[in-house]
């Protein structure tokens, strides 16, 4: 069973990675566009979700736009079998197939790209809540600084640590 978690870990990762820069895909074109402007302009200002916009910078002066959108694919996916796999140890396929076949999994990884990034780096933070808290806040804010809607989670994770009467 091992193989054919592997096989579809694998099969998502080049599905979702390789797809075509299209209209199609909702949002997936504006980033396609925001990614060519900073190609032909590196010099562009950036006003809102910064470590997402100096990654795509970083990326448009390094790499083209499909091998972008298949980092951009990388890092949704891979956080999440890292989390699966810490947690449900050999039995990780399963929920990493429930994962794929949320109702969520897919718009996040086309269409709402920023948010679909920034809730894995969340999830990959969770994977030191016990060994390292200093790589969980980093990768926290880390994610915030992707797309800051995730300040809700992070405030519900923090308020739920420090207040821990049941009652």
């Amino acid at each position: 069973m091992t193989f054919l978690g592997y096989f579809l870990l694998i099969t998502v990762l080049l599905y979702m990675g390789t797809r075509p820069i299209a209209f199609v895909f909702g949002d997936m074109i504006n980033y396609a566009d925001g990614f060519q402007k900073l190609q032909l302009n590196p010099n562009l200002e950036i006003d809102n979700d910064y470590i997402f916009w100096y990654f795509t910078k970083l990326c448009a002066q390094m790499i083209d736009a499909r091998e972008y959108f298949f980092l951009i694919a990388v890092i949704y996916i891979l956080p999440n079998y890292f989390f699966v796999k810490k947690y449900f140890k050999e039995y990780w396929y399963i929920p990493l197939l429930m994962i794929f076949g949320s109702y969520s999994f897919w718009p996040f990884g086309v269409n709402g790209i920023r948010n679909g990034m920034a809730t894995s780096i969340f999830i990959l933070s969770l994977l030191f809540y016990k060994n390292n808290k200093w790589v969980m806040y980093g990768l926290m804010a880390l994610a915030y600084g992707i797309h800051n809607s995730l300040m809700i989670p992070i405030g519900a994770f923090i308020v739920s640590g420090l207040y821990k009467n049941p009652k």
